[in-house]
């Protein structure tokens, strides 16, 4: 999803349920999970002033964006019942991510109780019924089921349910991608790291190709990120540009 949000360009990178990211061109400023927003730093100007403003606009795409008004297949699949608790007049096409709303075979028919039930964290009671749901031959059905009963794993009646079922492998994927956590760069305490960012060398370094080492507290301004390699990132030392391990390093 993109789009422009009082003049910053914006896009969700991680289509998952509970975790958004927003991006300011090439720099990530914000966290969206759930009904919250964390931002990070730098934030685009204004963006912290209108933090709730935000919120509920990005609620409302999110809301648009997995949910859509039920077509005529997807009510005839369904009978217009909602396809998890098989009892409440369907009122909503829910597209299980990361697949696309253009294909009813990627999509639940679901009730208003049950699409306000999925992104909960407390109402393991409530799915009780998924018991029988998990069983039904469409895999979107499937996996949304599987996903909802691995929210609550650590609940004996929902590992009994994912005991007793052995789905095919691919609707496990799908239903599993919901809790893949994109890599991010970390320094050594755990905190992110972006192109731009000075760090702080934690221990001296011996610099491969050199004659100097790189003493325990030296700062490196201006760091790159090496992509596709979340344990190195770039920056000059003595005016040389070399690599160093993010394990290495403490965000300043």
């Amino acid at each position: 999803m993109q789009g422009d949000l009082y003049g910053h360009p914006f896009r969700i990178v991680n289509n998952f349920p509970r975790i958004y990211i927003l991006r300011n061109r090439r720099r990530p400023y914000a966290h969206l999970r759930e009904n919250s927003l964390q931002l990070l730093s730098p934030s685009p100007a204004g963006v912290m002033n209108r933090k709730k403003h935000i919120i509920l606009t990005f609620a409302h795409l999110i809301l648009k964006k997995k949910t859509m008004p039920i077509n005529a297949q997807l009510s005839e699949r369904s009978q217009g019942t909602c396809e998890l608790c098989n009892n409440i007049q369907a009122t909503h096409a829910y597209t299980v991510s990361p697949k696309s709303d253009d294909n009813i075979q990627n999509q639940v028919a679901v009730c208003t109780s049950c699409l306000e039930a999925i992104d909960a964290t407390d109402k393991g009671l409530y799915w009780s019924f998924l018991e029988g749901t998990i069983w039904n031959p469409e895999p979107s059905i499937q996996a949304l089921s599987y996903r909802i009963l691995q929210s609550y794993k650590n609940e004996d009646w929902s590992n009994n349910i994912l005991s007793s079922v052995e789905l095919d492998e691919d609707v496990v994927s799908w239903a599993m991608s919901a809790f893949e956590v994109a890599d991010v760069h970390k320094d050594a305490f755990g905190n992110m790291l972006e192109n731009g960012d000075t760090v702080v060398l934690t221990q001296g370094l011996n610099v491969k190709g050199t004659s100097f080492t790189a003493a325990k507290g030296t700062v490196v301004k201006k760091i790159r990120l090496v992509p596709d390699n979340t344990d190195q990132i770039e920056g000059k030392i003595n005016e040389q540009t070399i690599v160093i391990l993010t394990r290495y390093v403490k965000k300043g």
